[in-house]
């Protein structure tokens, strides 16, 4: 299992190298490529402010070292839709921000969603390192993103980023979480 995620309706949606699963009151269903989807593991899995399901469709599970190819797809109520195709990437993280636009962690940096095309951000940008492990919207709107060289915050015009240096305890991030704080 690589991804768990809970949407608004309070159903448990299960992203894995054997494609997506839905826990609801019904019990577990299952949606492979059989079902649609466009290739047959899934890394990541978030909802958007429609109520929406995104996913990212991959041909395996990553591997360091491995070429593996992703693609975002949009669940609707009936169909999974393919998205703009982001290349020969790996989709570590989804997560969709309050303005609607879906934010991707991939393995060439971080790349955002917005009116039919995407945007990419790497280190020559200020990112602190090109493969982006989590992706994360805090409840201002500042976007932070979890790296293999630490934990950047992005605030819509440039990047800011933590370190070992700065008293990060470790330079690889995989996960963000907001406290009650914020």
């Amino acid at each position: 299992i690589r991804a768990l995620h809970f949407d608004a309706a309070g159903t448990l949606w299960i992203g894995s190298d054997g494609g997506l699963t839905r826990r609801d009151d019904s019990g577990f269903t299952s949606f492979t490529t059989a079902d649609g989807l466009p290739l047959p593991a899934v890394s990541s899995v978030t909802s958007d402010r429609h109520g929406d399901l995104w996913l990212a469709s991959c041909e395996s599970l990553y591997t360091p070292g491995d070429p593996i190819t992703c693609q975002p797809v949009r669940r609707t109520d009936t169909r999974f839709q393919s998205w703009a195709d982001l290349g020969a990437q790996y989709i570590f993280a989804l997560t969709a921000d309050a303005e609607g636009n879906l934010w991707a962690g991939i393995s060439a940096g971080v790349a955002r969603y917005d009116v039919g095309d995407f945007a990419t951000w790497t280190t020559a940008d200020g990112l602190a390192h090109n493969t982006v492990r989590a992706v994360h919207e805090d409840g201002d709107g500042v976007l932070w993103f979890g790296t293999l060289g630490g934990l950047s915050r992005f605030d819509g015009r440039a990047f800011r980023t933590w370190t070992i240096a700065d008293g990060l305890p470790h330079d690889t991030v995989h996960d963000i979480l907001s406290d009650d704080h914020g």
